[in-house]
């Protein structure tokens, strides 16, 4: 049993979208739902609620203090249990946060943030794009609308008629006139027509449309005027309608007409002063093709016959894909497992935490994959589990140095708890590992993805020793994952007194990446490839060098974002005809599938997925022979092409050879690296 707690301000509008979310998780899950009610007590208290909230701790104790003093008649009982908080609209903001943090569950909230940071919610739920962490972005609100079989026979228009607001100022005349076009319209046409007006249309438009209604009761069949007789007929009269024509003021009587999936013609004003989101919202579904905008004056120029787009997955399945996991986090008997990393911005290590998040989504664990910042470079669309931001800029508390690490793990911790416990911690990249020390969790893995000698040894005296020091106190009496089996070598060299360390290669998913290697690419040259991100430790020196060395005029493809410096490297060595930048991609391996070679001049890596996944499409490479990695990679007959590390004029004359040479890569070598192996060695190791 799903136990939702629906906050709600009473307004019709607000509650029924909350209420059609909610049905569409009883669609799928066995849902109760106990509501809530809201009132502020005082208009001023929200934008001091929306300040301390944004920056106060919540705690067991201020929790219900806070409850009291921003809403009336608070009598919500802080002792039952819930799995899920839903609600819509301002009002309902603040007690949405209050009660996800005091009971520890996820909360959904399907309005505007007004200020509020948006990692205060699990899920938010938008119309429109705003680019915020865990924003589900849907064309509609997730109301329900209960279509039924067509009752009345022939062909009918529906008019829905609302009332004048700041955005949309319909004068009286104006919906008289609405009504007395579309009787004309109709007749021309050979339709009927079933109207209602609504709470906000004017009483005294009501009688001069009933006196229309009386004089024309042929074409309209029925007539229902809310002021005088609030019958619900909305859902009727969809049903029945061919053609609706809605004003164009009321979002939700829109949005219950294209999930109608009827024609629809949106009736505005000669008087229009449309706020932003609510624009945006009108030209998002008539660009669409969803519905089409007329002005009252225009509308016997409709010709009925225009070009429908009617909407292919309605919004509250939509949402439901997207918080699955969190409703199937309570359900599922598996592991409960947290990955911590600092961002999806593309390199490596983080794509390997994605990878990790996949593997054991796909062995049917829980799996929540916690972002310290709000960077995703990579389309995680269909992935089946959460991805959860901590925050929503990069670096946001970094330069506090352990302080903001205790700020980072706070918020970890909160967001951890709202899932319930997890069974498992798993920390990737050393700013990640600086939060995850500070968890008291029994069971937390660091994955070290590189060389830290390699690095130490790069760096000036003081900073390597402040670096020592730092890895120390992260790794001293810690569970460590090395990608590579030299790290723990490196490890022991720098006293670094780990309680236990397992070499774990990379999981890798075959069958995905050579599909998408079999993908189609608009290149008609040959190209070498280096896709690594611009980074020190590449030595894209190196790399330019060599190229420029090459006894063929073959080109290098480089997939790292364009940057001033990059591009001076290459106009200095006079390669701007040679070397081809294309930027990140997200489908990188139809590029390194058509490439005649793989190359990386490194000085120091973890375990280079590049190389593998290279092997994997079957494009040879060529390596430097750096520390750690290239040399586990390339075994037999494959480490012939490791090459000296920062020597230009040996890695030229390994490219030259190789491209002459028909290097084959057999699956045996790559074996170890499978998805479906390394899952084996992680279940052995910390999923028992």
């Amino acid at each position: 049993m799903l136990r939702v707690l629906l906050i709600t301000d009473k307004k019709a509008g607000h509650e029924s979208i909350s209420r059609g979310l909610i049905k569409g998780l009883r669609e799928e899950w066995e849902t109760e739902t106990v509501e809530v009610y809201a009132k502020i007590r005082a208009k001023f208290l929200k934008k001091i609620a929306t300040i301390m909230l944004n920056h106060l701790s919540l705690t067991k104790k201020n929790i219900p203090l806070l409850t009291k003093l921003f809403y009336k008649n608070q009598t919500f009982d802080f002792n039952q249990k819930f799995d899920l908080v839903v609600s819509t609209g301002g009002d309902t903001s603040f007690l949405n946060i209050l009660m996800s943090s005091y009971l520890n569950i996820p909360n959904i909230y399907c309005s505007s943030l007004r200020g509020l940071k948006p990692t205060l919610f699990t899920h938010t739920v938008s119309i429109i794009n705003n680019h915020i962490p865990n924003e589900i972005v849907v064309d509609f609100p997730p109301i329900h609308v209960e279509i039924k079989e067509k009752e009345l026979k022939g062909k009918y228009i529906a008019i829905l008629i609302g009332g004048a607001t700041k955005n949309y100022r319909f004068r009286d005349d104006e919906f008289v006139k609405l009504v007395k076009n579309s009787i004309e319209l109709a007749k021309k046409m050979g339709y009927k027509i079933l109207l209602t007006t609504s709470r906000r249309t004017p009483v005294k438009v009501e009688k001069k449309i009933k006196e229309l209604y009386k004089q024309n009761k042929k074409t309209i069949q029925k007539c229902v005027l809310y002021n005088e007789k609030p019958l619900k007929v909305v859902n009727f009269f969809l049903s029945n309608a061919d053609v609706i024509f809605c004003t164009e003021e009321s979002g939700s009587m829109i949005t219950e007409s294209i999930l109608a999936k009827k024609r629809l013609y949106t009736i505005k004003p000669k008087q229009t002063n449309l706020n932003r989101l609510y624009r945006l919202f009108i030209e998002n579904i008539t660009q669409k093709g969803y519905a089409h905008s007329v002005l009252v004056d225009n509308i016997e120029k409709i010709t009925l016959m225009k070009n429908f787009h009617y909407i292919e997955e309605k919004p509250d399945k939509i949402i439901r894909n997207k918080i699955r996991n969190i409703v199937e986090f309570k359900f599922l008997k598996k592991r409960y497992i947290a990955i911590i990393v600092t961002n999806l911005a593309g390199s490596g290590a983080e794509k390997i935490a994605l990878m990790q998040a996949k593997m054991f989504r796909e062995n049917g664990h829980n799996v929540v994959l916690f972002l310290l910042d709000n960077i995703i470079a990579y389309d995680t669309d269909n992935f089946n589990f959460p991805i959860i931001t901590l925050t929503n800029k990069k670096d946001k508390y970094k330069f506090l140095g352990k302080i903001g690490d205790k700020i980072y793990a706070n918020i970890l911790n909160k967001k951890m708890n709202e899932f319930g416990t997890f069974d498992t911690v798993i920390s990737n990249l050393p700013r990640a590992d600086r939060i995850v020390k500070q968890l008291n969790h029994p069971n937390k893995y660091f994955v070290i993805h590189m060389s830290y000698k390699a690095e130490l040894e790069k760096f000036k005296k003081r900073r390597a020793k402040r670096k020592l020091k730092l890895y120390r106190y992260l790794y001293t009496n810690e569970n460590i994952i090395t990608v590579a089996k030299a790290i723990i070598t490196d490890f022991d060299i720098l006293n670094i007194k780990y309680k236990k360390a397992t070499t774990i290669y990379n999981p890798f998913d075959f069958k995905e990446i050579r599909q998408k290697g079999d993908e189609a690419i608009e290149l008609n040259y040959d190209y070498i490839i280096f896709p690594s991100a611009f980074r020190t430790q590449k030595r894209y020196d190196v790399m330019l060098d060599a190229v420029k060395l090459l006894k063929t005029d073959i080109k290098l493809l480089i997939l790292a974002k364009v940057n001033s410096e990059l591009t001076e490297m290459i106009r200095s060595r006079g390669l701007e005809h040679r070397v081809k930048i294309l930027g990140f991609q997200q489908n990188p391996y139809k590029y390194i599938k058509k490439a005649k070679l793989l190359v990386l001049s490194s000085d120091r890596e973890g375990l280079p997925t590049i190389i593998i996944e290279s092997l994997i499409l079957g494009t040879p490479v060529v390596s430097t022979d750096c520390p750690t990695g290239p040399r586990e990679i390339l075994r037999d007959d494959l480490s012939f092409w490791l090459v000296q590390m920062e020597n230009p004029k040996k890695l030229a004359e390994k490219i030259d050879m190789a491209l002459t040479r028909k290097i084959k890569v057999n699956d045996d070598i790559i074996a170890r690296f499978h998805k479906d192996y390394i899952y084996k060695e992680y279940e052995q190791l910390c999923l028992k």
